[in-house]
């Protein structure tokens, strides 16, 4: 995890599961794939942004997904409501 300003960057490698890798390989395997990840996303955001407010007193405003399939890396960027200056 990297914070600059007022982005918080977490950086995922090889977090897709067997059965994820097994169904990217199908044909619009890669699209069921990104939809199974935005339910959980969906699922946990709430959650998330909660503990970012206990631990930084800002909101989240946007969160912005960057997700390679064929290297098994993902990027999440949490733009928050201001420059974050303290974590915790």
């Amino acid at each position: 995890m990297e914070i600059i300003g007022d982005v918080i960057i977490i950086k995922l490698q090889g977090f897709l599961t067997p059965m994820e890798q097994a169904m990217h390989k199908l044909p619009d395997g890669a699209k069921k794939v990104e939809g199974i990840r935005d339910v959980i996303y969906r699922s946990f955001v709430s959650e998330l942004g909660e503990l970012l407010k206990r631990l930084t007193d800002k909101n989240i405003t946007r969160v912005l997904k960057n997700l390679n399939l064929d290297d098994d890396k993902e990027h999440i960027f949490i733009i928050m409501e201001g420059v974050i200056e303290k974590v915790g």
